[in-house]
């Protein structure tokens, strides 16, 4: 919703917005306007324009792409696309980290302005923080389904133990585990 909003606020052709995984020193599309969703563009943190503003925390905005010796064009050849403006910014969390870039391409009328920059850096901004709030999410929710698993295998060894005390009750705490998990459910 942002990359589309932003595309259109801005009037430009697409928007990237390319998340930054430090581990791997990549820039990866969250989301590319423009592209099959399912379609994931990853590029060198240390390439290219979006790298460029990885590496320097810098706006930058270009008038012609192809005469920027920071441009890449080798996104332009696997996908097709002829990039002539560009305006990319980082996108910051909450401590003022990049986390990643918004890169939008190809303005309608011409060239990206000054207005343009202003609008992206609230944008931006904004985007940063919501990102921040999302991959919080999924941490979250990733720590949640481990506990799950690590307090049902704890349950599972306590019914063993217990069961393995009397053979006439043996497998009766697992029944008796698989029922309440059932109704949990």
């Amino acid at each position: 919703t942002i990359a589309e909003e932003t595309k259109t606020a801005l009037n430009a052709d697409r928007c990237t917005v390319y998340l930054y995984d430090k581990e791997n020193n990549e820039l990866y599309s969250k989301v590319a306007t423009g592209l099959d969703d399912t379609k994931e563009l990853r590029i060198p943190a240390d390439k290219g324009i979006a790298g460029h503003v990885v590496q320097t925390g810098e706006t930058i905005n270009i008038k012609d792409a192809y005469k920027d010796k920071r441009f890449n064009p080798d996104v332009d050849k696997k996908t097709g696309y002829r990039t002539k403006t560009i305006l990319c910014m980082p996108i910051k969390n909450f401590n003022q980290e990049i986390i990643g870039v918004f890169q939008v391409l190809n303005k309608f009328d011409e060239t990206f302005t000054i207005d343009d920059e202003d609008l992206l850096v609230a944008i931006a901004s904004s985007a940063g923080i919501s990102l921040e709030n999302a991959q919080l999410f999924e941490k979250q929710n990733k720590m949640i389904e481990e506990q799950k698993i690590i307090f049902d295998s704890f349950i599972e060894t306590l019914a063993t133990s217990i069961d393995a005390r009397d053979k006439i009750t043996s497998g009766h705490s697992s029944r008796v585990k698989m029922y309440s998990s059932l109704i949990a459910q």
